[in-house]
């Protein structure tokens, strides 16, 4: 089963969601989870960027604005 965390500004099959205020917290939070997290969905590509580079390319990243919204419904009505 897949897994994703959302971590701070840092947001397939969920296992495990949560969104995590704090960066510190949301670093040991995934640190203690990693063997469960198959991917990190990001809010921006930079922050899925810095993921990936601190993680030398190891860690999946999905950033949400990289995703085509037209035909998604508005989550937010």
């Amino acid at each position: 089963m897949a897994s994703i965390l959302i971590v701070g500004t840092s947001v397939v099959q969920i296992a495990h969601l949560a969104q995590i205020e704090d960066n510190e917290a949301a670093k040991v939070i995934s640190w203690h989870l990693a063997s469960d997290m198959d991917c990190v969905v990001t809010l921006t590509t930079e922050a899925a960027r810095s993921i990936f580079d601190e993680t030398q390319g190891r860690q999946q990243v999905l950033p949400l604005d990289s995703i085509y919204k037209k035909t998604l419904p508005d989550w937010n009505r």
